[in-house]
């Protein structure tokens, strides 16, 4: 099933995840805007947010990580809906806190396309945090 009416902002400071990311959601009938750090992520988000779904966050970049992004898009529209990504193994104690404040879930890299599809459809359906852990 493809997604055409739905939009996902994919804010991460690594080109190739954002191309990644963005080729595989595209393929997936989703449209995408893409941000290289917090501050034009926020931008973006600022410019186009009745038409964003769905933000995937990088937890760490330079300047505005993706924690304060997220705080910072909460105070913009508090139903803002996201994932948070990250290399690390295993959550960090800030991306635990997030969830708490309403991030929808943790998505490890390395993922594939399969998985990604997977998290973003389930972050899209819910109306609140599922607060999974995604492999």
């Amino acid at each position: 099933m493809l997604d055409q009416n739905k939009t996902v902002l994919i804010v991460d400071d690594n080109m190739g995840t954002r191309a990644l990311i963005q080729l595989a959601l595209e393929r997936l009938g989703y449209r995408t805007l893409v941000a290289v750090d917090g501050a034009s992520g926020l931008d973006v988000y600022k410019r186009c947010q009745p038409e964003i779904s769905l933000v995937l966050l990088d937890a760490k970049m330079p300047g505005m990580d993706g924690a304060e992004l997220y705080r910072t898009l909460r105070e913009y529209n508090p139903a803002v809906k996201c994932l948070i990504i990250s290399g690390y193994a295993a959550p960090s104690r800030e991306v635990e806190t997030l969830k708490d404040e309403g991030v929808l879930g943790f998505i490890r890299k390395p993922f594939s396309p399969k998985t990604l599809a997977k998290h973003v459809r389930a972050a899209l359906g819910s109306g609140s945090s599922t607060n999974q852990e995604l492999h």
